[in-house]
């Protein structure tokens, strides 16, 4: 999801976190990953849930440190080699 304001993600995240360990449970899925872009290319916010999420939180925040904004060409290859 783009946004502008990466602080908005701070107002949501509780409501949002649970939403998804709902969502999780109900459909028994490992991970679930949330990204919001800022639309301006500084960065991403990211929630995650699931058994998985403790296996990726220190590339998670790697992400968040170094401002990702493409999940196609640095998110995705980078969790799917994670994974592998």
């Amino acid at each position: 999801m783009f946004i502008y304001n990466l602080d908005v993600v701070d107002d949501i995240e509780a409501d949002f976190l649970k939403y998804m360990e709902d969502e999780n449970k109900a459909r028994r899925f490992d991970l679930r990953l949330m990204v919001f872009t800022n639309i301006e290319g500084k960065g991403s916010r990211f929630i995650y849930t699931g058994k998985l999420s403790n296996f990726f939180m220190g590339t998670i925040k790697d992400f968040e440190k170094q401002g990702v904004v493409s999940r196609k060409k640095q998110i995705v290859p980078r969790l799917s080699t994670e994974l592998a």
